[in-house]
């Protein structure tokens, strides 16, 4: 605000400062007017004339005064490109930020003598106040306080002249000050979840009378978080306990407390009870020195170190928090006989965040006097169970108890109950049920149903798909399946507290510069106090030493609540919220950082020592710093963001299980962790195996093959061999995987067990260890299959099949409004509030109108009447207006191609082609993707391996053996393009001619780029290499029916058509 009381006075004086640095700056580079080479912007050339004082050096470059090219062009980080604009009469899209522009005048005052006004320009730079901009993502630091100051100023001032405006004061600040809370949604629709009907128009100025003293805006709170909450793992049909339900605690509590050992053995019901009433239940976290005390003043039992096990730490994880919290702010008034109010009062607390709206709901329950209701009403209570008060406390077993009393009343836990035929609760909670959908055919209604997002439904119904016609291929349902499961061991130990891990760092560096003494002594405070850092803020605050990571500014503990929370690789890249990618910064500086990938070189540059001293003293972790250090992100970096979708393909597996043993009861179905096919790939690749080394940049087929291991391992554990598929150890691992809760430690040991020796026993296990097969005789593993596995890994006639794409639900546009000074052709012209279409020429508009399929349209031109056929694109917008004109497809061809076009072929996205020799997909009017996949000969797979994972270490000890395999690759590569890829065939010659020309005068690391960017070329992708002014990987070509053939195939690729328009 430049210490200016409204926004407007602020910006005034920024537009002056802003005018009065130019002026400086001209006249400077006027003075220093040196030449300056500058690439040509073939792409924005400017209309008619050229600046004054240029000449052509060469194909691609100029040589102009400084003055010219930062003023007059739009070549580069320049004004013009900073502003936007050259004159008033030639505009161009702003395409730089001001910290590119920065970069760009420190290079130019460089060469320029040192002076006051270079001085002045370099000090200003540094402070990042030279030559501000208006509009500056900066502005939305600024607090809604000051806008509201401001209005209420131009009301005053205004409504002299224009009364109305005085009268409508507060109506026009609602508009400002009006926030609708993110529990309303919608009140209309199908997505809304809102009971009521509202008839009226609901604006900011009477949203109160209508939503919130009607008691709408209560219910849509409680349906909002009922929609996600999740159902009982049990009883689907009933909603899970919040985790601060008494009861639902009260089941945590004993789960453990029946577990405990007392020198190897369970202990009695008689300590359980006392434990759980005199110790869980007035304390809030429970030791094993208060247990030992307990039993020792009670019980008069001596406890030693190592006597008591069975915790997950050195205490319990579970507590009768919400208890405590009750018979503290009821004091005398609770009521134990009054647990059915308080559960219902917990749920209140748990589900609506906004105080007025507890103490409202809290005061329908007739149960709480007015202090009573407003203390509780301060509690904050979150997330939900995985059980509901039905399945604890509201069925009865056989022994006439509930879940709950029965884990009171004996030392068993909740498995335990549950699965105990003699308590009779299994066949209440899992009743059996016909299984409808054996033998019959997938439905897409069983995969709508499912509770997951649509791109896992997708995944799903592929699957699917694919499984039903390799049935159908067979002619028989299959006996065994195995799917490849991505879930992560879970860790043994139980992390250490946060409080404990801070606590010893801050030891390690108390005596170093870095050290800040405020965050040690709220530290010591939380210690003290037995808090938790609950808050991700605080313990980024405390790990960050109490500064901001961008800008190195110190964050007082009282504002880090002004302060965001910054994903370093942003959410819009991948979805990665954890603690090694988030950092807390001022709010200015994650304005000025927005979405971009990489962090500023200004901000890397002042930050990386600090940055490196976290890392050193283990205050952030490897991965974290090489995200805040990375300068620049490849497209294969992208790339990689999209490949690894570990959410997505864990809960894809757990669906697919569950339908596959639905339609095939008889078949064994099991997982093999993905771990266990990257251990076999990492064996025998080393060993120089041909197809063992997993190069995702090389083509696809490593999906199949790693889709063949996961069968030759499933059948390799479950069936040829006895020591494993029939032992006492596989019995165990099954019975700890079905009861997850009762031993994580035995789990993941008998796990990680299972996985150390079975790879060796594959290779060096004796024949007659392995099953027999009753039909042959012979054994069901020995070398022939086992040498089999190489002969499979090592072929490339993978079939790759791409699904089509009908993409009628996506964006109708690109949804950035562009101004008509844009230099955007063809823009979709925005809509009034009336519906008319607003002139595009002077209103601007939407670009790149996105289509949902393509046709081949037969349409008639000129005087003769000449047939043509022509290749178009149906947008998005049309396939909407057919819900209301089931003939605007063909009104829309009519349109654009005249009255006697018609459509003869209806094509989705990445329809199989062939063009020209090369299989291709199409992809858009006049671009197609390659469809070919690239494979090379074995003994090139280890030194691409290298060279993609930028293994350095292990290609520099190569280096001279690779220097001739890389030129070999390359013969071996053009041919490969000249004979597959015809369309690449330029490209091939620009390699020979690389060879024969300019190979030997290469450095290695450019011979290593170049096989790098050759994999780009050669890949089913979308990826381009630009080189030498052309952009290799790229199809364009303007597709004609005469010269395509269209290839259609089923979802396995075993059954497919070629035919021709």
């Amino acid at each position: 605000m430049q210490g200016e009381e409204y926004i407007s006075r602020a910006m005034i004086a920024k537009y002056e400062k802003h005018k009065e640095d130019l002026r400086i700056l001209k006249e400077l580079l006027r003075k220093n007017n040196f030449s300056i080479e500058v690439a040509e912007n073939k792409k924005s050339k400017s209309a008619d004339n050229e600046p004054d004082g240029e000449k052509k050096s060469n194909k691609d470059k100029k040589i102009l005064p400084v003055y010219t090219w930062f003023f007059r062009t739009n070549k580069g980080a320049t004004y013009v490109n900073y502003v936007g604009t050259v004159n008033t009469e030639v505009r161009y899209s702003s395409k730089i930020k001001r910290d590119e522009l920065y970069t760009s005048i420190k290079s130019v005052l460089e060469k320029i003598p040192d002076c006051e006004a270079k001085a002045y320009c370099i000090k200003e730079i540094d402070l990042g106040n030279f030559l501000p901009k208006l509009n500056d993502v900066a502005n939305g630091a600024i607090p809604y306080q000051m806008n509201l100051a401001e209005l209420e100023k131009i009301i005053d001032n205004q409504g002299r002249f224009y009364p109305e405006l005085k009268d409508n004061k507060e109506k026009i600040i609602s508009l400002l000050t009006f926030k609708r809370p993110y529990y309303i949604g919608t009140f209309k629709g199908k997505h809304s979840w809102i009971d009521q009907t509202i008839t009226e128009r609901i604006t900011p100025w009477n949203y109160k009378e209508l939503v919130e003293d009607s008691g709408i805006a209560d219910a849509a709170a409680e349906n909002f978080i009922l929609k996600m909450t999740n159902d009982c793992q049990y009883l689907p049909d009933e909603k899970s306990l919040p985790k601060n339900s008494i009861l639902y605690q009260a089941y945590s509590v004993l789960n453990e407390l029946n577990k405990i050992r007392y020198k190897d053995k369970i202990i009695c019901d008689e300590w359980k009870k006392d434990l759980f009433l005199n110790l869980c239940c007035v304390k809030r976290n429970v030791k094993v020195k208060d247990i030992a005390q307990r039993l020792k003043m009670q019980f008069n039992v001596s406890v030693c170190d190592g006597d008591l096990t069975g915790f997950s730490k050195d205490a319990l994880t579970s507590g009768m928090t919400t208890l405590i919290d009750f018979k503290m702010r009821l004091n005398d008034s609770f009521d134990k006989n009054k647990i059915d109010a308080y559960e219902e009062a917990i749920k209140i607390i748990t589900i609506f965040d906004d105080e007025k709206i507890k103490q409202n709901r809290l005061k329908e329950l007739n149960v709480f006097n007015e202090n009573q209701i407003k203390s509780l009403a301060k509690l904050k209570y979150a997330k939900w169970g995985r059980f509901s008060r039905k399945l604890l406390h509201g069925i009865l077993g056989k022994n006439k108890m509930t879940v709950l009393q029965t884990m009171f009343e004996t030392n068993k836990n909740f498995n335990e109950i549950i699965f105990d035929e003699e308590l009779g609760f299994k066949e209440i909670v899992m009743p059996k049920k016909e299984n409808e959908n054996a033998g019959k055919k997938f439905s897409h209604e069983q995969v709508e149903k499912l509770y997951c997002s649509p791109s896992v439904k997708k995944s799903i119904w592929n699957a699917l798909k694919i499984v039903e016609e390799i049935e159908k291929v067979a002619k028989r349902p299959p006996k065994r399946i195995f799917i490849e499961s991505t879930l992560e061991d879970r860790d043994k130990k139980q992390t250490d507290s946060r409080i404990k891990k801070l606590t010893e760092y801050y030891k390690e560096i108390e005596k170093s510069d870095w050290f800040n003494s405020k965050c040690d002594g709220i530290l010591k405070e939380y210690a003290k106090e037995n808090k938790k850092l609950t808050s991700d803020a605080l313990y980024l605050w405390l790990m960050q030493l109490g500064t901001c990571m961008y800008s190195w500014e110190p964050i007082p503990f009282e504002e880090i609540s002004k302060c965001e929370i910054d994903h370093v690789v942003p959410r819009s890249y991948v979805v990665d919220d954890s603690f090694e990618n988030r950092v807390l910064v001022k709010r200015i500086e994650n304005q000025r950082k927005a979405d971009t990938l990489a962090i500023s070189a200004d901000v890397q540059a002042k930050m990386t020592p600090f940055w490196k001293f976290l890392l050193d003293k283990k205050l952030i972790g490897t991965k974290k710093f090489a995200n805040l250090t990375k300068t620049e992100y490849s497209e294969n970096d992208r790339i990689g963001f999209v490949n690894r979708q570990l959410v997505e393909t864990s809960q894809t597996v757990k669906e697919v299980k569950k339908l596959l043993m639905e339609k095939y009861p008889d078949a064994d179905i099991q997982c093999i962790r993905a771990g266990l096919n990257s251990k076999f790939r990492q064996k025998y690749a080393y060993q120089n195996r041909a197809g063992f080394f997993k190069i995702r940049e090389l083509n696809n087929f490593h999906h199949a093959k790693d889709a063949y291991l996961t069968a030759v391992l499933g059948q390799f554990t479950t069936v040829a061999c006895p020591m494993w598929g029939q032992s006492k150890l596989n019995s165990a691992l099954k019975y700890y995987i079905a009861n997850p809760d009762e031993a994580e430690d035995d789990l993941k040991t008998l796990v990680n067990k299972r996985y150390g020796y079975i790879l060796d026993l594959m290779q060096w296990g004796r024949q007659e260890m392995f099953s027999i097969d009753e039909q042959t005789g012979e054994y069901l593993w020995d070398n022939t299959r086992y040498n089999n596995i190489f002969a499979t890994m090592e072929k490339n006639n993978c079939l790759i099949v791409k699904k089509k794409e009908f993409l009628g639900t996506a964006e109708f546009y690109d949804q950035t409004v562009y101004s008509p000074l844009s230099g955007k052709k063809d823009l979709m012209p925005l809509k009034s509030k009336g519906g008319i279409a607003k002139p595009s020429d002077i209103y601007g508009g939407y670009s790149s109108v996105n289509p949902a399929y393509f046709v081949f349209v037969e349409e008639r031109k000129g005087k003769n009447g000449k047939i043509n056929c022509v290749f178009d694109k149906i947008p998005v917008y049309v396939v909407w207006r057919e819900k209301q004109d089931k003939d605007a497809v063909e009104k829309y061809i009519k349109q654009t191609h005249g009255e006697d076009a018609k459509i003869i072929k209806k094509i989705y996205k990445y329809q199989k082609i062939v063009m020209d020799g090369q299989t291709c997909y199409i992809s858009g009017t006049k671009e197609q993707n390659n469809a070919q996949e690239f494979y090379v000969d074995a003994k090139y797979e280890r030194m691409l391996f290298e060279i993609e994972k930028d293994k350095k270490e292990d290609l520099i000890k190569s280096m001279n053996k690779y220097e001739n395999l890389i030129k070999s690759f390359i013969i071996d590569y053009c041919k490969f393009i000249k004979c597959k890829m015809p369309l690449y065939s330029d490209f091939a010659n620009k390699l020979e001619e690389i060879l024969s020309n300019r190979y030997d005068n290469l450095s290695f690391k450019e011979k290593c780029e170049l096989v790098k960017n050759m994999l780009i070329v050669a890949d089913t992708g979308a990826g381009v290499y630009h080189y030498e002014g052309h952009y290799y990987g790229k199809i364009r070509k303007t597709l004609t029916p005469k010269k395509i053939l269209f290839i259609d195939e089923s979802c396995t690729g075993l059954y497919s058509e070629r035919k021709e328009l």
